[in-house]
């Protein structure tokens, strides 16, 4: 569980985060809405990264703040956007040492995680970090992440996921869709992308944030309304199809 009450944050002069309201349960939330809206600043401070300037954020009974980082490790996981890697390191050496595996470890996970296989990580253990292409590097962090919640003694109580479809391909980010609507059957999970005709196709939870600010909060993401489509994401109207099934989709992306 989730609760965020009457967040404050200033990004900067021009921008900040206001009036942030929200409680999240366990299962699979969309955090939608355009470039620059707000939302990798709204997962900083759902993560404890940075600290809010007013108001309140709570994972289960730890406030998300930096000076929690380490009871926070513990219930959350957290992809970030982008990601670095300042040291030659395989996948192997990566898993090793941010999930304090040994070897052995490895080769269990290999033979018997979903997320290894799911993620066909194995081919890339060897491989440094480095050198692998953009998807391969997803896929990498990806499970660094995933095997963060699996590998806890208590599951962690939320997944935040920023932009984690990026330089996936269709069968992976299939096998990601499954895995977390699984994983959301336990934990809240908290998925920023900009996949809107994905999120018009599933039942599943959203947010949408707009210039700082909570635009709607909805119990299933099909109903994202037209005018939603047409005044946030400036979508022309022609490219706005019904199908049969009554589903709004985007076409032309």
């Amino acid at each position: 569980m989730i609760t965020v009450s009457n967040v404050n944050y200033c990004v900067s002069k021009k921008f900040k985060l206001s009036n942030i309201e929200l409680t999240i349960s366990p299962g699979v939330h969309h955090l939608l809405g355009p470039n620059g809206a707000g939302k990798t600043s709204f997962l900083n401070l759902l993560s404890g990264l940075i600290s809010a300037d007013s108001g309140e954020i709570f994972i289960n009974d730890v406030e998300a703040t930096p000076l929690n980082l380490k009871h926070l490790s513990k219930v959350r996981a957290y992809l970030l956007q982008k990601q670095s890697a300042h040291f030659s390191l395989t996948v192997r050496a990566m898993l090793t040492i941010t999930l304090s595996l040994t070897d052995q470890d490895i080769e269990n996970l290999c033979l018997n995680s979903l997320i290894i296989k799911g993620l066909d990580l194995e081919p890339l253990l060897d491989r440094v970090i480095t050198g692998l292409s953009g998807g391969e590097s997803q896929r990498a962090h990806l499970a660094r992440v995933l095997l963060h919640c699996e590998l806890q003694d208590n599951p962690a109580a939320c997944l935040l996921l920023d932009e984690p479809f990026t330089g996936l391909d269709v069968a992976h980010k299939l096998w990601l869709n499954q895995f977390l609507a699984s994983l959301g059957q336990k934990i809240a999970i908290i998925i920023s992308h900009h996949e809107l005709n994905l999120a018009l196709n599933l039942a599943q939870p959203c947010i949408i944030i707009n210039n700082g600010r909570i635009h709607s909060v909805l119990k299933d993401s099909r109903d994202i309304e037209i005018t939603t489509l047409l005044d946030v994401f400036k979508l022309p109207k022609h490219s706005l199809v019904e199908t049969n099934e009554g589903i709004l989709q985007i076409i032309g992306i």
